[in-house]
């Protein structure tokens, strides 16, 4: 389903952002880019799936689970993806609890943002996470949680040129997610 009225204009092309949908094509793509970003290292982990089926049972389960899929396609190339999964029962103000602040999670998704390196450093990014904060917001989301490397400071100052707020920093060694020797994760919230 398109994202009405998103189109972005990148070096004399027009971008097109939409929904994914759980369809193969969709599967292959965001399978292809997912594990292209991933080689950079910036994703903190090897694959999004081993193959086009796990990749849609991955897209499946997200929009059946009332996650926002969406993604930035350069003609038929899938060149940026943002992902918003809302916490399991936020959405009701159920006994869930906000995975980094400990509290009752309601109306909370986690955010996934990732865009191809040669499209980096125009302003997509920032196009993309302003589009899918919109969205979420539309949706009933009022808070969205946000990852990354603290030495990532080209997405840290995305996120804060949207508003997110350093709410946590976990030191590497106490990290479960990531590999001995690496970056401090720092968590970032957002108030829609």
């Amino acid at each position: 389903m398109p994202v009405a009225g998103f189109t972005f204009e990148f070096a004399g092309r027009s971008l097109v952002l939409r929904e994914l949908s759980a369809t193969a094509a969709d599967a292959q793509q965001l399978l292809d880019l997912t594990n292209r970003v991933a080689a950079e290292g910036l994703l903190g982990i090897d694959s999004l799936a081993a193959c086009v089926e796990e990749a849609l049972l991955f897209i499946s389960r997200s929009l059946e689970h009332g996650s926002i899929l969406l993604g930035l396609f350069d003609g038929e190339r899938l060149i940026g993806h943002l992902g918003i999964d809302r916490i399991a029962g936020s959405e009701s103000g159920s006994s869930a609890v906000d995975w980094v602040a400990g509290t009752p999670a309601r109306n909370t998704g986690t955010l996934v943002l990732f865009l191809d390196k040669a499209y980096r450093g125009a302003g997509l990014g920032y196009k993309l996470l302003a589009s899918g904060c919109r969205l979420a917001k539309e949706r009933g989301l009022r808070r969205i949680w946000a990852a990354t490397r603290s030495d990532n400071q080209a997405a840290i100052r995305l996120y804060r040129k949207l508003g997110f707020r350093p709410r946590l920093v976990t030191p590497p060694t106490s990290d479960p997610l990531s590999p001995p020797g690496s970056p401090a994760t720092i968590y970032l919230e957002l108030e829609l």
